[in-house]
């Protein structure tokens, strides 16, 4: 809820970010990924590495210049809600089976990236039924 705020926050001000904000940003997920910070519980350190994250992906949207940077981001947004209902019940669904588990940063990844592309590929298949749902509404009226 918090990077919901910041990130409405922040469009309704129309600013831009500035290189320090990024700086920053970038600097705070470095630091948030790389010190071990479990004394600080999740719910309070999430949203600095949302925060973080959003500063980084609106600075570079603002400068850099590319169609392929351009799809990549129009595609992630097209899919956003669906990764966002997905990644819940996938999470759900993953963690209880890894509870009481110590990974190593490599194992850490590796279950981040099979996460992530269980996320994607639902959230892609999820996206193509509602357009197929919605089409066929559509035609019916």
């Amino acid at each position: 809820a918090t990077l919901i705020f910041f990130g409405m926050w922040f469009v309704s001000s129309g600013k831009k970010v500035k290189l320090p904000a990024f700086i920053a940003g970038v600097a705070g997920l470095i630091l948030l990924s790389v010190l071990n910070l479990d004394f600080i519980p999740t719910v309070y350190r999430n949203p600095f590495v949302g925060i973080c994250l959003f500063l980084v992906i609106v600075w570079l949207c603002q400068n850099i210049k590319s169609n392929l940077f351009y799809k990549i981001f129009e595609v992630a947004g097209k899919h956003g809600y669906a990764g966002l209902l997905t990644h819940h019940l996938l999470v759900i669904y993953l963690v209880g089976r890894f509870a009481g588990q110590t990974f190593s940063a490599g194992k850490n990844f590796l279950v981040f990236g099979v996460y992530l592309a269980g996320v994607i590929v639902a959230s892609a298949v999820l996206y193509q039924v509602n357009s197929l749902v919605v089409n066929i509404v559509a035609k019916k009226k």
